[in-house]
C-alpha cells in the first residue's frame, strides 16, 4: 500500500496524453479533497506508483494489483471524467481503502461519477499515522 500523506508519486509511462490528463485529475482529486502529497512530477524520496493502460473487456474499468503495487487502467473506458474516477477509486484502493456499500462514495463498485467524498477522506486518515487532521479540516 501507498502513504498519501508521506508523499506518493503517481508515474504512468505508456499513458496517451488524454489518459495522463486523466491520471492529473485523479490526482488532483484527492489532492483538493483531502490535502495529500501526490504528484506526477519525479521526486527520489517518493516511492512510485505506476498507472498501467491495457485493453479489458468493457465492464472491467480498473484494478490494482496490491502485490505488484500496479493500478491498471481499461483502455477501453473514453470518457475523460469515468476514466479519472475509475483511476481516484484505484488509488483509493492502493492507500488501502475497499468497496464501500450504503452511502454515496469513489470506493462505491463500479463507480464512474462520485469524487471522493469527506468520508473517504477520513478513511484514508483513519488508515494512515502519518495522516494529521480530518477531512473536515481540509474543506
Amino acid at each position: 500500500m501507498y502513504d498519501p500523506c508521506s508523499g506518493v508519486v503517481v508515474s504512468a509511462k505508456n499513458a496517451t496524453a488524454a489518459e495522463l490528463s486523466s491520471v492529473d485529475a485523479a490526482v488532483d482529486m484527492w489532492v483538493e479533497a483531502g490535502g495529500f502529497l501526490l504528484t506526477g512530477e519525479a521526486r527520489p524520496d517518493w516511492p512510485v506508483l505506476e498507472v498501467k493502460f491495457e485493453r479489458a473487456p468493457k465492464a472491467q474499468h480498473g484494478v490494482y494489483d496490491d502485490e505488484r503495487g500496479l493500478v491498471f487502467v481499461n483502455r477501453r473506458l473514453e470518457d475523460s471524467r469515468e476514466r479519472a474516477i475509475t483511476i481516484a477509486h484505484e488509488l483509493g484502493h492502493a492507500f488501502g481503502l475497499w468497496h464501500v456499500e450504503g452511502r454515496p462514495s469513489l470506493m462505491n463498485e463500479h463507480n464512474l461519477s462520485v469524487r471522493p467524498t469527506p468520508a473517504d477522506v477520513d478513511s484514508v486518515y483513519q488508515s494512515w499515522s502519518s495522516c494529521t487532521g480530518e477531512a473536515s479540516a481540509q474543506e
